[in-house]
């Protein structure tokens, strides 16, 4: 298959994915943390079912030990404040705010790799600075949504794109599709860890009413990824990789528009959705 049909894939796939969290956490007495936990570890099995058929490699803990814990931790506040903010702001909000994970990469990337910061880097920066500017004057204006989300939604953006520095070093050194299937389990036992009082409310998540649409959400979340390294294996650059993937940005909007009616300051999202974008080519 081509690579560009699973470009498109991975683009469809994580906007679908986005849409329905938010629809996921709508009920007020959903538990983050719990939906969290049930949601990394449903991922890992993905994963695991995928991976088993290229096969399991080892992976040099004593080397990358450190940088897999790292990631781990991250990776699970991210996850954790994730449902935390989508239970207060709209899926396309969060989406535009999210966007601001490549401000916290490139700093990352600043002191722990030792790259240097380029013009238009800098200029993209203020751009999706901006953008997050907008969408928070928008939700302010909007007595339905709460501006907490929008701290949330940052700290989503700070643990991600710090953790994806970590990862993009260790996957260097280590399998990708084992190292990605451990990624995707550990998150979970360390949210579980730091707080094993949620198994209560992890029983609620997995009962089968409410397990149906987490399973849905986190199928399309786990052929999102699997396809983005696909369309990479079957010849696509990863400069060619990061500019469509953004376009998940727009579809995301779109898709919350038609199916979760978040008609609410559309021209203000709309502005921040193509000032975020440029932000996102000019950093990428």
């Amino acid at each position: 298959m081509p690579w560009s049909i699973y470009a498109l894939i991975s683009v469809v796939s994580i906007s679908i994915a986005s849409v329905l969290q938010k629809k996921l956490m709508t009920k007020q007495e959903k538990d983050p943390l719990a939906n969290a936990i049930v949601f990394q570890l449903l991922l890992g099995l993905f994963f695991f079912v995928f991976t088993a058929f290229y096969g399991f490699k080892a992976i040099d803990f004593a080397l990358y030990g450190k940088y897999i814990l790292f990631s781990t931790v991250f990776w699970g506040l991210s996850t954790y404040m994730s449902f935390k903010a989508i239970k207060l702001i709209g899926a396309s909000d969060l989406t535009i705010i999210v966007s601001s994970s490549a401000i916290f990469s490139v700093i990352a990337s600043l002191l722990f790799l030792k790259e240097t910061l380029t013009l238009n880097q800098a200029l993209g920066i203020i751009f999706i600075l901006l953008a997050v500017i907008l969408v928070n004057i928008g939700i302010k204006k909007n007595k339905s949504l709460n501006a907490k989300g929008v701290v949330f939604g940052l700290l989503v953006a700070f643990f991600g794109g710090i953790a994806v520095v970590s990862d993009v070093y260790a996957m260097k050194h280590n399998d990708l599709n084992t190292y990605i299937t451990l990624m995707s389990f550990t998150p979970g036992i360390f949210l579980f860890l730091l707080s094993p009082k949620s198994l209560s409310k992890i029983k609620e998540v997995v009962s089968f009413k409410e397990l149906k649409l987490m399973i849905v959400f986190t199928f399309f979340y786990a052929v999102q990824a699997i396809t983005y390294y696909l369309a990479i294996n079957s010849g696509a650059a990863l400069s060619q990789m990061a500019p469509i993937s953004k376009a998940s940005i727009v579809l995301t909007v779109f898709l919350s528009f038609i199916f979760l009616k978040e008609t609410e300051n559309i021209k203000t999202k709309l502005f921040a959705l193509v000032v975020v974008l440029i932000g996102v080519f000019l950093v990428g």
